[in-house]
């Protein structure tokens, strides 16, 4: 472990990112058609500075919640 920390510059760089978080209740219903790109990358222009251009994120990371049938049966049953 020793010998692979003094060579840690070797394979390895620092680097900043931006990283988008979000979570989805689908509320268990299907997919449908409805676009998700608005939710993932703003439009151009939005917010209080009008002239920053839009930054899309290095990395993305979604949950999604609720995405089983909401049923009797998967309600009572315990999954554990």
């Amino acid at each position: 472990e020793k010998a692979m920390q003094d060579r840690r510059s070797e394979w390895t760089e620092n680097k900043k990112l931006t990283i988008y978080c979000g979570t989805w209740n689908v509320n268990a219903k299907k997919p449908s058609e409805e676009s998700i790109t608005p939710w993932l990358v703003p439009p151009p222009n939005h917010g209080a500075n009008k002239e920053a251009k839009v930054v899309l994120p290095d990395v993305y990371c979604l949950g999604f919640q609720e995405v089983v049938d909401l049923n009797a049966q998967s309600l009572l049953v315990d999954h554990n």
